[in-house]
């Protein structure tokens, strides 16, 4: 499948693809498949249980309202490499108040390696430039000290505890 024509950012090391419908839609169908559509190796501890589910998840979102592609899941690929090792994203569009909440999660292998504070920074830089958006939302849990430093990084701020998760607000 020529993805081509899909939603990409180019960062120093990473490219970062909204995720194809397709490719979504292939979470179950085998790791093969998906490195099929997206030309690439998918890194084994990635597409794991959580990760398939979350692709399944995205997949009934994109189908229900294709206008979702950039505002959901971007798989992060090393572009050196060619290997998907992760996602980041949004959970959805802007609300009436122009927030969204950005989240990540990558291979066990590729972290402590500042890939996903790469691929963080160049999804907040592209959701800034998108119109609406105003604020920028995440939650970590208190004792994940590696995303709590990356939310930092980025120049959120903390707002609170809520429901077991530390709050997080970016405000440019």
């Amino acid at each position: 499948m020529d993805l081509s024509m899909d939603l990409r950012l180019y960062t120093e090391r990473l490219t970062l693809i909204a995720c194809p419908p397709r490719v979504a839609a292939a979470a179950y169908g085998g790791r093969r498949q998906i490195e099929t559509l997206v030309g690439a190796r998918v890194a084994e501890d990635w597409l794991d249980s959580d990760g398939r589910a979350l692709l399944s998840y995205y997949s009934r979102q994109i189908d229900a309202d294709p206008t979702m592609l950039g505002w959901g899941l971007w798989l992060i690929q090393h572009t050196a490499e060619r290997i998907v090792f992760g996602s980041a994203g949004f959970k959805g569009k802007p609300d009436a108040d122009g927030m969204i909440e950005i989240g990540y999660g990558i291979s066990a292998t590729y972290r402590r390696q500042g890939y996903t504070f790469e691929a963080a920074r160049a999804l907040v830089d592209w959701a800034f430039q998108q119109p609406g958006v105003k604020r920028l939302t995440a939650e970590c849990l208190p004792n994940n000290a590696g995303s709590a430093r990356i939310l930092e990084k980025l120049g959120m701020a903390r707002t609170g505890i809520d429901g077991g998760y530390i709050k997080w607000l970016l405000v440019p």
